[in-house]
């Protein structure tokens, strides 16, 4: 025998065997000499002792360096390992022998623990949960220039930038491991590289916890194969976004939970998409999204699909969708939707704003407006500068300001029948109307109930617009003295088709300060409160008039003392 093929670092025969096994499932116990031979052989297998090389840290002669770019060799690592790792050598498995855990510390702390340069079908495997732990480095590792990384069974913690990060056209694969805290972001793809992270808990870093920047893909909680099965991951506690997808970059995220982020918890942003809930080959599964010290999704000049998600209990918006962007919410990426909740929330549920659009269907919006410090802005659905289209099934309910509220000429569609679900939209038991049109605002509402708010059901202030049409009916609560609509300062409400407003506590409309009111011919307006009138036009100081123009057929327009008061009527 050569002495080349004689070392101190051969790793036992069984131990061979069983590795052979675990990366190649096609090779069978049969392959560890009938599963007979235990001894120390290096003559026993000639082939083999070539690619299998064991190296034992506690062994100050021992060291993964010295082995690393030998193509295909297996190196099992024991004990803890003080140097940077450089790997440029292809089919390259760095793991343990699945019995005492291993740790790969950095000695240059200024360098990446672990990079790899242009290496393929690399393999770093713990073999048991946390078998291998990887720290001490500007990066714990680093994939660049086309490298491709399969990582498992591992912790990568206390790293001076980021956990994980594949750059430059890599291709990265995590799987069952831990990565945090580290000293900024936790793992990520840059630079048109791809991430899978799967059945893993990204916690506690200071910056992101996932992202993908330019041109980059991430795939949260399926595998890179597209396997339609979820394998959830966990992102916690990182002090900037939970997830991040930016700069033209891509991303889903399937099942799993965003939790206690210092930033927005899941951002899309800069000509990115995100689907949230939705994976490849039909795979659905519903994130959690909570308890962020910021916004719970964040949709930026990017679009997203968010369904089968809960958005809930975040310090300020549940999502936002600013400055051009776009999103589905509850809607699926063609006809249908998947059940989606945003509630309770510190600020607005759901708020689109500067140029941005929203189709949102099938889903439950309420509770939000928590904190007493948002003020005002503490709506289910703010629209601002942007338009919201409602499909079918949402239920508008218990957020502490108004339902709907839309100014400085955004404008919402509620009851649009192209997507599936019907019409039908319930908006009840807010804290200060259903719908409200401020400053040039546009709402039209095709077959919606809305009811039991406290104030007024319907508002239109300065110069809002409010269209009632289909079967839309409104009511108010039994109790108190609550008018069904309040328009004033040169705003306009429209019933059409067989649209109802009905008040059995106060008057129908109450409206003032040249406005206009235009009721259909089948169109019911009631103000059945004490002293209550279907339409009451006043006037406020200090006009001496209502200025109000009532217009149409006011055959069904009744009230406890009358049709209307104080009016300019044109029939």
């Amino acid at each position: 025998m050569s002495p080349k093929t004689v070392t101190p670092l051969i790793a036992p025969v069984a131990l061979i065997g069983s590795l052979r096994a675990r990366l190649n499932p096609s090779v069978t116990s049969r392959k560890v000499l009938g599963g007979v031979a235990l001894a120390f052989a290096s003559w026993a297998l000639p082939a083999l002792a070539e690619a299998v090389v064991a190296v034992d840290c506690s062994n100050p002669k021992h060291t993964i360096s010295s082995r690393v770019n030998s193509p295909g060799i297996v190196i099992v690592v024991r004990g803890t390992c003080t140097e940077n790792v450089v790997i440029t050598s292809d089919d390259v498995t760095i793991t343990t022998d699945g019995v005492s855990p291993a740790t790969i510390s950095a000695l240059d702390t200024s360098q990446p623990t672990i990079r790899l340069d242009g290496a393929h079908r690399i393999r770093i495997d713990g073999v048991t949960p946390g078998g291998l732990t990887i720290s001490g480095g500007t990066y714990g590792i680093l994939a660049s220039r086309g490298s491709t990384l399969d990582l498992s069974n591992c912790t990568v913690a206390g790293n001076s930038q980021n956990g994980v990060v594949a750059s430059y056209s890599s291709t990265l694969s995590v799987d069952s491991c831990t990565v945090g805290p580290n000293t900024g972001n936790g793992v990520g793809a840059s630079n048109t590289a791809s991430l899978a992270i799967t059945n893993s808990t990204v916690t506690n870093n200071t910056a992101a916890g996932v992202f993908a920047v330019r041109s980059s893909f991430v795939r949260v909680g399926q595998d890179l194969a597209g396997t339609p099965i979820a394998k959830p991951v966990t992102v916690s506690g990182s002090g900037g976004n939970g997830i991040a997808i930016s700069e033209s970059s891509a991303g889903s995220v399937v099942g799993g939970v965003v939790e206690n982020s210092g930033a927005t918890q899941l951002f899309v942003g800069r000509g990115s998409s995100g689907q949230i809930g939705l994976g490849s080959n039909n795979l659905t599964g519903g994130v959690t999204i909570r308890n962020g010290a910021s916004h719970g999704i964040s949709v930026e000049g990017g679009n997203a699909t968010i369904v089968f998600s809960t958005i809930t209990s975040n310090a300020s918006t549940g999502i936002l969708i600013s400055n051009a962007g776009s999103a589905r919410i509850g809607l699926l990426n063609g006809v249908g939707s998947g059940a989606t909740r945003v509630s309770s929330n510190g600020s607005v549920g759901i708020h689109v704003a500067i140029g941005a659009s929203a189709f949102i269907g099938g889903t439950t919006i309420d509770g939000n407006g928590t904190d007493p410090g948002a003020g005002l802005g503490r709506f289910g659905i703010q629209v601002f500068q942007g338009s919201v289209t409602l499909a079918g099934n949402n239920v508008i309910t218990n957020n502490a300001n108004t339902g709907i509220f839309v100014a400085q000429g955004g404008r919402v569609l509620v009851g649009d029948g192209a997507f599936g679900l019907g019409t039908t939209n319930t908006i009840s038991s807010n804290g200060n109307g259903g719908i409200f049109a401020f400053q040039g605002g546009i709402i039209s509402a095709r077959n919606a109930t809305i009811s039991d708010n406290t104030g007024a059901a319907v508002q239109a202030f300065e110069a809002g617009v409010v269209e009632l049409f289909g079967s839309t009916a409104v009511t108010v609560p039994a109790v108190g003295s609550t008018p069904g609509a309040v328009v004033q300062f040169g705003s306009t409400l429209q019933l059409s088709q067989t649209a109802s407003i009905i008040s059995a506590t106060g008057d129908g409309i109450q409206t003032s300060n040249l406005t206009a009111i235009s009721i259909g011919n089948g169109n019911t307006v009631q103000g059945n409160g004490a002293g209550g009138v279907g339409v009451r036009c006043f006037s406020s100081p200090p006009l001496t008039a209502s200025a109000v123009t009532l217009t149409g057929n006011l055959s069904n327009v009744t009230g406890a003392t009358g049709t209307f008061v104080g009016c300019n009527v044109f029939q």
